[in-house]
């Protein structure tokens, strides 16, 4: 599941086609083959059954999209926290007796890391290779050892303490969430849902109406669709639809440009 996930959108949503579309008619044959000359009892019997599998398909791929979604909501809101954060502790390190070069040079440097290194890592699937940031440990020293420094005023520790935790905080969320994946048994479910459903409107065009042919083919696109997409929102920093380095790489850019400081 981890590699499917890590797929572009223009390669899931054509291979989800292809592969109900070889599944449907697939089963489509061989219920053809075993009914034989009972296939109108066939078509009798499945057409009550598409508004089960219908209602069925529909309230599983609502609940799994909107979940992937929420997660993928998720992952944007920490990474913006966490660069809110970084932007405190940047701001907080220009108080009078603090290091401010000491600070905001590990700050960048956690930044390089994050963007250039975790963000990969992560996206391959391995996010606790990312918590291995000797960048961020230093960063964490040298603003517990600046905050209270001698001569730095008491507000001014408590804001680089908070900024800190905070960043820490959002830091942790967002690893967390990138070790996340689209369950297996809720895909393969919904999988199973989707199927189901295709191949009872593929029995309906046993006797080959255009008007059951259509609206069978309309069914499996959007099945085959809505299983591409989940595909697609099935990880926040793996594949097409990921969560964005660049609120952390604004701020990067505003340390190296100077613009946190007095």
């Amino acid at each position: 599941m981890v590699t499917l996930t890590t797929w572009p959108w223009w390669v899931l949503l054509p291979l989800s086609l292809v592969v109900v579309l070889g599944l449907t008619f697939g089963a489509k044959r061989l219920l053809t083959h075993l009914f034989g000359a009972d296939s109108g009892s066939a078509v009798t019997t499945a057409g009550p059954l598409m508004t089960g599998f219908g209602a069925l398909f529909a309230f599983l791929s609502a609940f799994v999209i909107a979940t992937e979604w929420s997660t993928q909501t998720t992952a944007d809101a920490a990474v913006a926290r966490e660069a809110a954060a970084s932007a405190r502790l940047a701001w907080a390190s220009t108080a009078a007796g603090v290091g401010t070069d000491a600070v905001q040079g590990q700050l960048d440097e956690y930044l390089t890391r994050t963007i250039d290194v975790e963000w990969g890592e992560m996206g391959d699937g391995q996010p606790v290779t990312a918590t291995e940031s000797e960048p961020w440990r230093r960063l964490e020293q040298t603003t517990r050892v600046q905050a209270p420094a001698t001569g730095v005023a008491a507000p001014s520790t408590t804001e680089m303490l908070s900024a800190l935790d905070d960043l820490a905080s959002a830091r942790r969320e967002r690893l967390d969430l990138s070790s996340r994946a689209l369950p297996v048994p809720l895909f393969v479910i919904l999988g199973l849902s989707g199927l189901a459903l295709c191949v009872n409107a593929a029995v309906l065009t046993i006797p080959h109406s255009p008007r059951t042919t259509v609206v069978a083919a309309t069914i499996i696109v959007v099945v085959a669709l809505d299983l591409g997409l989940v595909l697609v929102l099935g990880a926040p920093f793996r594949g097409t639809l990921t969560a964005s380095p660049d609120l952390l790489r604004g701020v990067q850019d505003g340390l190296r440009a100077g613009f946190f400081r007095l």
